[in-house]
């Protein structure tokens, strides 16, 4: 959990290793959350996930390791909500 919007609002990232995906969803506020869930392919099987500023803009990204391959998926956060692929 944390807040990828900027609203003070904690938000959920969850790995799918079924469908290679990371979900995002919103908080509400309320203790709910958005649904659906915005959706980022990641490498293969999505196993380990960290949130930090990996490229020093002031804003949270997530990197996502994988199971079975060495690759780390890297989702930089360039806009409010969608946290864009940038390497696997």
């Amino acid at each position: 959990m944390a807040d990828f919007t900027g609203d003070n609002i904690p938000d959920l990232a969850v790995t799918n290793a079924t469908l290679d995906m990371v979900s995002i969803s919103l908080g509400k506020g309320d203790g709910t959350f958005t649904y659906p869930p915005i959706y980022h392919e990641v490498a293969e099987y999505p196993q380990g996930m960290v949130i930090a500023d990996f490229n020093n803009d002031g804003l949270l990204d997530i990197a996502v390791s994988s199971r079975d391959e060495n690759k780390i998926s890297l989702l930089l956060k360039k806009n409010m909500v969608n946290p864009s692929p940038f390497a696997n």
